[in-house]
């Protein structure tokens, strides 16, 4: 059931990828801008069918709040058996909403043993932002010790509007005024390690898109749709023998749609 409803859903944004208009109203936008795209209120919840090599039921809510240099920072929770990207980005992370924006502050784990990629004042989303523009792009490295050797990742983050579609359906459901959002994670990665009394640095991953994300917000819910691929290899481990403790390869699609949500209150 789950796999087809993965086969459906990439068919229907096929469709309305290829139907969305270019050109945008004045009315339009002054419409969106005043709609509310992930409404943040302590014990809003999300929940939402997950499709992956591990399917399964994820459920997202606003644990609390608390008061960051004179901004309300929401910290977001989740069931203890997540599988979608967004859960997993969102869970023990910090939203926040500056001039309409979403800012994600968190990190991303489990893709390299060891190494917690850093998201920073993430723009999320960002209504305002045109159609084609990039909103947010932020670099960094992260790195890790694992008996003698070290293990150092840069990557790059990357956000984008690819789209505002007036109108969309999903799995029975319509929406209007739906903003289509591209998160990309590009990854490398290098080991040193002394061999002989010489230090040596090895490349294990060559810069690559590691995660390509698409997110569907609609008003007055937040994300109603992500798609979400993950695919690298790690190369020259065995002849180092570095001791990882998960799959030097990794290609996956995960599907996470919307099956339920609290009531919002404006």
């Amino acid at each position: 059931m789950l796999r087809n409803s993965l086969q459906l859903v990439f068919l229907s944004i096929m469709f309305i990828s290829c139907s969305s208009s270019e050109s945008i109203s004045d009315d339009l936008l002054a419409e969106i801008n005043n709609e509310n795209y992930f409404p943040l209120e302590n014990s809003n919840y999300w929940v939402y069918e997950v499709d992956s090599e591990k399917s399964g039921i994820d459920s997202l809510w606003v644990e609390k709040d608390t008061l960051i240099e004179g901004e309300i920072h929401y910290h977001i929770s989740a069931n203890s058996s997540k599988t979608g990207f967004i859960t997993n980005l969102l869970t023990n992370s910090l939203l926040h909403k500056s001039k309409n924006k979403l800012i994600l502050n968190g990190v991303i784990t489990d893709l390299i043993p060891g190494i917690e990629i850093p998201v920073e004042n993430l723009v999320l989303l960002d209504p305002k932002n045109p159609v084609g523009n990039t909103m947010h792009t932020s670099i960094g490295t992260s790195s890790t010790e694992k008996e003698g050797y070290i293990i150092e990742v840069a990557h790059t983050i990357t956000t984008k509007t690819e789209a505002l579609i007036e109108d969309y359906s999903l799995f029975g459901e319509d929406y209007s005024n739906v903003i289509k959002i591209s998160m990309v994670v590009n990854l490398s990665g290098v080991v040193t390690t002394t061999v002989n009394g010489f230090e040596v640095t090895v490349s294990i991953l060559k810069p690559k898109d590691v995660i390509i994300s698409t997110q569907y917000f609609a008003p007055g819910i937040g994300i109603i749709n992500n798609e979400t691929n993950v695919d690298y290899q790690l190369t020259n481990i065995e002849q180092l023998s570095i001791p990882l403790e998960m799959p030097t390869k990794i290609s996956e699609i995960t599907s996470q749609h919307i099956a339920n949500s609290s009531k919002i209150s404006e």
